[in-house]
């Protein structure tokens, strides 16, 4: 069941850190996230729940897992019903105790986007290669698991596991709030066309989809592409993603177009 943590003047009590700073959602209760080890128990369970879903994949490529995490299967519940948020976080409790190996987590909304789930998977960054000792032992404490090293310097990709007492998010923001590590964000899923779970650390930025204070921003569609110019949405190079894992520090960048001019 989703455990919140509260903070000050929150807008809600569902948040992670983006920055330093809370980003804030509400509760979509018209879906869930579930992962298993075995699809067969899944489907014959989830039919119980009024309930559709989509077919099952497989959360991350092959090669890429630890020697700690086993493969799982995931899929996103629709529900029929609708919920409050009371009863909503009563049938994630239901549905987490479907079997041993279940883990379920809430999906979320804000006012730019509807719908957006919350995997099983978090990132951490780490301040040096030598903090992954601590790494391990902070998973550890949380009954969580390091599901492998991201090709992005420093970055970790860690899961929750059917023990853990958090979902993905409230341990992103306890691995944040320890002080012990740079970042730590939780891997939020957008339906926008692009896969749900992804293979590398990709954070959205809640409250708006400008991630740049250039007013002509949003004309630059091989940045974000939002269809602006009849073009299609989401081909673009994923700038704002990229930018939050990293923006560069004393680093000269030529752009060779017609010319440059050397003095």
């Amino acid at each position: 069941m989703f455990l919140a943590f509260a903070g000050l003047n929150a807008q809600t009590p569902y948040f992670y850190y983006y920055g330093g700073e809370k980003q804030y959602f509400e509760l979509n209760t018209s879906y869930a996230f579930v992962s298993v080890a075995d699809d067969n128990t899944a489907n014959r369970a989830f039919a119980t729940y009024n309930a559709t879903y989509e077919p099952f994949r497989i959360d991350i490529p092959e090669g890429k897992q630890s020697k700690t995490y086993t493969k799982r299967v995931w899929t996103l519940l629709s529900f029929e019903e609708k919920f409050s948020d009371e009863a909503y976080l009563s049938k994630l409790y239901e549905i987490k105790h479907l079997g041993k190996d279940v883990i379920v987590a809430p999906c979320f909304k804000t006012q730019y986007q509807d719908k957006i789930g919350l995997s099983n998977f978090f990132y951490v960054k780490l301040n040096s290669l030598s903090d992954t000792i601590l790494l391990k032992q902070e998973a550890e404490k949380e009954h969580a698991v390091i599901a492998y090293r991201s090709s992005v310097h420093l970055w970790f990709v860690l899961s929750v596991t059917e023990q853990s007492r958090y979902n993905a998010m409230e341990l992103a923001n306890h691995f944040y709030e320890s002080g012990l590590f740079q970042y730590a964000e939780p891997d939020l899923m957008i339906d926008d066309k692009i896969n749900y779970v992804n293979t590398e650390p990709y954070f959205i930025m809640s409250g708006t989809n400008n991630c740049a204070n250039d007013p002509y921003f949003g004309q630059q569609w091989a940045l974000e592409n939002t269809g602006q110019s009849g073009g299609k949405e989401g081909v673009d190079i994923k700038i704002c993603g990229a930018w939050q894992l990293a923006t560069g520090s004393n680093i000269i960048v030529a752009v060779v177009d017609e010319g440059i001019k050397l003095n």
